[in-house]
C-alpha cells in the first residue's frame, strides 16, 4: 500500500466536527437537572401560601436572583471548560461576583442592626433544612452536568467540577428558595452561599474522578 493509498483510507469516513455537540449536552442537562431538582421540590414541600405575600416576596427575590447569579456566571464557562485544554480564565473572579453581592447585602443589614440581634438575623428559620436540602437536591442537576462535560473531553478537570457544582448548587437553592421564609440577608447570605460553595467544592473534588477520560 502507497503513503497515498493509506491516507486516502483514514480520510475516507471523516466527518465534520460537530461544533454545536457540547453546548447541546449542556444545554439538556441543565434543563433535565432543573427541571428534576424543581419537582422534587414542589413533591416534597411546594410554596407556602405566604411565600408570595408580604414581605417574604423582597427575600424571595434576593434568594432568587442570587442563585440565578451562581447559575448564570459559573454556566457561562462550562462550554469553554468542557473542551480540551480550556483553562477557563478569570473563572474564580467572576463566579465569586454573586458571592459578594450577596455579602455585601449581608454586611450592610448587619451594620444598621444592633449586635444583639446579628445571631438572629443570621441563624434565620430554616437553616438546617437549607444545610441538608440544597446540597442533597443538587445531586440530580450535577449528574447530569458530568454526563454533558464527558461529552467534550475537558481537561481542567477540578475546575470542571467545580463549575458544575456551581450550577447545581444554584437550581437546587433557587428550587429551596420557594418554601423557605428566611427574613434577613445574613441569613441567606451564609446558608444559600455555604450550601453552594459545598457543592462546588464537592464537584471539584469529584471532577477529576468521574470527569477522567
Amino acid at each position: 500500500m502507497t503513503t497515498d493509498q493509506l491516507i486516502n483510507l483514514l480520510v475516507a469516513d471523516l466527518n465534520p466536527v460537530d461544533r454545536g455537540r457540547i453546548s447541546r449536552a449542556l444545554i439538556l442537562a441543565m434543563v433535565v437537572g432543573a427541571a428534576t431538582t424543581f419537582g422534587v421540590m414542589f413533591l416534597l414541600l411546594g410554596p407556602r401560601p405566604e411565600t408570595f405575600g408580604g414581605e417574604n416576596s423582597s427575600f424571595l427575590v434576593t434568594k432568587l436572583l442570587f442563585a440565578a447569579g451562581v447559575v448564570a456566571t459559573a454556566a457561562v464557562f462550562l462550554p469553554q471548560i468542557a473542551r480540551p485544554g480550556a483553562d477557563g480564565r478569570n473563572f474564580l473572579v467572576i463566579v465569586s461576583l454573586p458571592f459578594i453581592a450577596i455579602a455585601a447585602l449581608a454586611s450592610m443589614a448587619l451594620g444598621s442592626a444592633h449586635w444583639s440581634t446579628w445571631r438572629d438575623l443570621v441563624v434565620g428559620n430554616t437553616w438546617l433544612a437549607c444545610l441538608f436540602t440544597i446540597p442533597l437536591l443538587a445531586i440530580m442537576p450535577f449528574l447530569a452536568l458530568v454526563w454533558a462535560l464527558r461529552t467534550g473531553a475537558p481537561t481542567a478537570l477540578t475546575r470542571a467540577g467545580a463549575a458544575g457544582g456551581l450550577v447545581a448548587g444554584g437550581f437546587s437553592a433557587m428550587a429551596c428558595s420557594l418554601p423557605c421564609l428566611d427574613h434577613s440577608f445574613p441569613a441567606i447570605a451564609v446558608w444559600y452561599g455555604l450550601t453552594i460553595g459545598i457543592c462546588a467544592i464537592v464537584g471539584a473534588r469529584l471532577g477529576p474522578r468521574l470527569l477522567r477520560w
